[in-house]
């Protein structure tokens, strides 16, 4: 079993929904100060943190790979970063997106700028939504992805 850990910025949200530091050093939080990881679409159904987390992840990856198999790009051996952070408003920030294939990148940047709403995370210690950001790797192998997340 892999264990994940994740560590989340929080921003304390404004009642008109403008972000606002509270202090120069972000706040960090281990997943286990959320009450709710962050939902990905089709994932809603995990109730386990941790499940939800690897369909998080597993998604983004699989929508890299379907859009690199839309584009036919040969993928024998290659590397991606993949930095995200999800905001309270459920939007995306691409954070890293770097790879040694430069095909690969220009095409996953396209994907993580079209990413759907995700639901973002709770603290329970704030009781509201708060930021969090995500940071793996995608690892191709004769096209096919050898690094989804298992639990």
């Amino acid at each position: 079993m892999k264990q994940i850990i994740f560590f989340f910025t929080i921003l304390l949200i404004t009642s008109c929904g403008q972000k606002k530091t509270v202090e120069s050093k972000p706040t960090q939080f281990l997943t286990k100060d959320l009450t709710e990881v962050p939902t990905f679409p089709n994932c809603e159904t995990h109730k386990d943190w941790i499940d939800k987390e690897l369909c998080l992840v597993n998604s983004i990856q699989e929508l890299i790979s379907k859009k690199a198999e839309e584009s036919k790009l040969v993928l024998a051996q290659d590397t991606l970063k993949v930095g995200i952070r999800i905001e309270v408003d459920g939007s995306s920030t691409i954070l890293s997106n770097k790879s040694n294939n430069k095909e690969l990148e220009s095409l996953s940047l396209k994907v993580l700028e079209d990413l759907p709403y995700i639901e973002p995370a709770i603290s329970k210690k704030l009781n509201k939504k708060v930021t969090s950001g995500f940071s793996f790797y995608v690892i191709f192998k004769n096209n096919e992805i050898t690094s989804k997340w298992e639990r």
